[in-house]
């Protein structure tokens, strides 16, 4: 991004960088859906965090077949692996601590879940989280929907 466009839309009030180091953990708090296997799930309950049951995703058939037949070539590649469950956090996540300055951070960063893992600072999911915890406006969404292209 040029700076003078990084400019203009902090001239909008538009925060253009999103970093988990200046974030409050959006992502980590109750009320997040997040897919989870049998063993992370476990591992969040002992720590406190506490989770409701959620519809799943439902695939079409045209993907379910897809998939299939993608699952059994894989199956050729690498040993099959467990599917992960939809659940939704009614708790904060067991693992949020908050450092001696307020910060929050993840205190098992390096046994987080793998959705933690993938999960990347500033995309879509990232910045609609940011929303629902009141940490960024719904026009701040919209325009960084409109810089970037996308349609959600």
């Amino acid at each position: 991004m040029s700076q003078d466009t990084s400019l203009e839309l902090n001239g909008l009030g538009f925060k253009d960088v999103v970093d988990c180091d200046t974030c409050t953990s959006a992502c980590c708090r109750s009320g997040v859906k997040i897919p989870l296997k049998t063993a992370e799930k476990k591992q969040l309950e002992e720590r406190g965090t506490t989770f409701g049951e959620v519809e799943q995703p439902h695939f079409g058939t045209r993907t379910r077949k897809f998939s299939r037949a993608i699952t059994a070539v894989a199956v050729h590649i690498r040993p099959k692996q467990e599917e992960p469950i939809y659940y939704e956090m009614l708790s904060d996540c067991g693992n949020l601590t908050v450092d001696a300055e307020g910060q929050s951070m993840c205190s098992d960063y390096d046994n987080r879940p793998d959705i933690c893992l993938s999960f990347q600072a500033g995309n879509f999911a990232c910045r609609s989280l940011r929303v629902k915890a009141g940490v960024d406006t719904p026009r701040e969404l919209e325009i960084w929907k409109d810089f970037k292209k996308i349609d959600c």
